[in-house]
């Protein structure tokens, strides 16, 4: 009867024999079982004895002799599964995992922009319903020195399991993570991951680093808003109206520039140029290239170099403005060092002002300097006279006249003290005008009428045109010439325009002359007659 019973009892396994499932099949008189008997059939099957659940035997058993013409089946033993170990990872902080989202989402949009799978974004309000501004909504992750980004996790080992046989099921252990970066990212003992430069932050897969360098696929507009950047920034399109793009180092604009802020410690360069609309603002560290300025105010410390026109700008260059094929038309161009191009002014008589050799911020600390001579000169003239009659009065003298010779030996003192440092200010801050400028402008084609020169002290309005190539400089006793370059013949400016010396900016000459004694400030306050 045993075996009888042997074959009422079909034993199955689950995957990896992590389950035992006992099937009683039908037609079996129920009186032939008990839980002994079966637990012993199960354990026949190579189950293990101790794996076995008693409790749920005896319910298949139970359910079984209330219904032996159906069969029932159940799981009577279950396993361990192993628990395998956790590879390492890179686990980013959340404020870190969020920005590097934005980042690729932002990526992603521009690629499908310029791909035409996408529309670009519409102009945005400057601000929501909760005054947070668009302008100010940027995507990219940019990271300081010594941030921390997020920790690397040591792979862990797992734990052994067993199937229902109880063979051992072995966990494998995790693989190390392997994190790769470059010098500008640096991974401690203790796994945390901290930034070693300025920088947009870069994380793709086991790939982690801090570029120095941001490049915008596409414009700079409300997908990007306001730029600010530690390193260069590379634009691939242009940027769009009241933007701003700000950097620590150079910035390179691919096409227009239209009424934006672009503001850089280092080098501009500008591909297509600016159409500012008077709102367009440049404020560059270094050198700036660009094919075009209109509508434009810049403030460039080093050299300018523009393609083709200047219109209607107001730029002030530290350096030297060499563009022999620019045309400045309208507005106000300066150059510390001179400048050159192909004209000035148009045929029409745009009002158009140049001017060459002039470092405002100094010759104003300059004429500073100077006012403050004429005064201490007072007060010493005054003391010594005073002290002559002093001495005039005799020997013998009162209490009183003691008393105010001390003091006005003292007002002497003190005024020659104070003059002599505020004269060699002045003369070392002349000094430095004089290397760091060069009162010339060059003309190759034509010098325009209605166009206006400041050079040296004096204003040079232009009557007639003038066809180049011509320059205009200071003679040797300060006088404005013009040099005829096919001929080098040189004729004083006045010969040909209406020049006149003008207090708009200070006489450096009439300076020098004040720190040497031989002058007061009044003589280069006063117009030439």
């Amino acid at each position: 009867m045993a075996d009888g019973i042997d074959a009422c009892v079909q034993t199955s396994f689950g995957p990896e024999r992590l389950t035992a499932v006992v099937r009683l099949v039908p037609g079996i008189d129920p009186a032939q079982f008990d839980l002994n008997t079966l637990l012993a059939l199960i354990a026949s099957a190579g189950i293990d004895a101790k794996l076995i659940n008693e409790p749920a035997v005896r319910q298949l058993l139970e359910n079984y002799k209330a219904n032996p013409a159906q069969g029932v089946e159940g799981v009577v033993a279950e396993g361990c599964a192993a628990e395998h170990g956790q590879d390492g990872r890179l686990e980013l902080t959340p404020e870190f995992d969020e920005a590097l989202d934005r980042q690729r989402e932002a990526k992603r949009r521009n690629k499908a922009v310029a791909e035409g799978q996408e529309k670009p974004p519409q102009d945005a309000t400057p601000a929501d319903h909760e005054g947070v501004s668009h302008y100010d909504q940027s995507p990219f992750c940019i990271v300081k020195p010594g941030v921390t980004i997020g920790r690397v996790h040591e792979p862990t080992q797992g734990t052994d399991g067993h199937d229902v046989q109880g063979k051992v099921l072995a966990a494998k252990e995790g693989k190390p993570f392997k994190l790769q970066c470059d010098d500008t990212i640096e991974l401690r003992a203790d796994g945390t991951v901290v930034t070693r430069v300025h920088g947009q932050l870069e994380h793709a897969g086991s790939l982690v680093r801090v570029l120095p360098t941001l490049d915008i696929e596409g414009y700079v507009d409300f997908s990007t808003g306001h730029i600010r950047f530690p390193g260069d920034i590379v634009v691939q399109k242009g940027v769009r109206d009241n933007f701003i793009v700000e950097s620590m180092q150079a910035v390179h604009v691919r096409e227009l520039v239209e009424a934006a802020h672009i503001q850089s410690e280092d080098n501009v360069l500008l591909d297509r140029g600016m159409a500012g609309r008077e709102k367009g603002r440049l404020d560059v560290g270094a050198d700036l290239q660009a094919k075009y300025l209109d509508g434009a105010t810049a403030e460039i410390a080093g050299d300018c170099v523009v393609a083709k026109e200047i219109t209607n700008c107001d730029v002030r260059v530290r350096g030297r403005l060499a563009s022999p094929t620019c045309a400045i038309v309208g507005g106000s161009v300066s150059a510390s060092r001179g400048i050159e191009v192909l004209q000035v002014g148009t045929g029409a008589g745009a009002v158009t002002e140049v001017i060459v050799g002039k470092i405002e911020e100094l010759e104003q600390l300059a004429l500073r300097a100077s006012e403050m001579i004429p005064a201490l000169e007072a007060r010493l003239t005054k003391a010594e006279g005073r002290l002559k009659q002093l001495a005039s009065a005799g020997a013998r003298k009162t209490s009183q006249q003691a008393e105010e010779l001390t003091e006005l030996q003292f007002e002497v003192t003190s005024a020659q003290s104070q003059m002599q440092p505020v004269i060699d200010a002045l003369l070392r801050t002349l000094q430095m005008i004089d290397r760091a400028t060069l009162p010339e402008l060059v003309v190759h084609r034509r010098l325009h009428a209605k166009a206006v020169v400041w050079i040296g002290a004096f204003k040079a309005e232009i009557t007639d045109e003038l066809k180049g190539p011509l320059r205009v400089s200071l003679d040797a006793s300060g006088d404005p010439v013009l040099t005829d370059l096919t001929t080098e013949s040189q004729v004083p400016l006045r010969q040909i325009a209406r020049v006149v010396r003008e207090t708009r900016f200070p006489d450096l000459a009439a300076l020098q002359a004040i720190a040497r004694g031989e002058e007061s400030t009044e003589a280069f306050r006063r117009p030439a007659a």
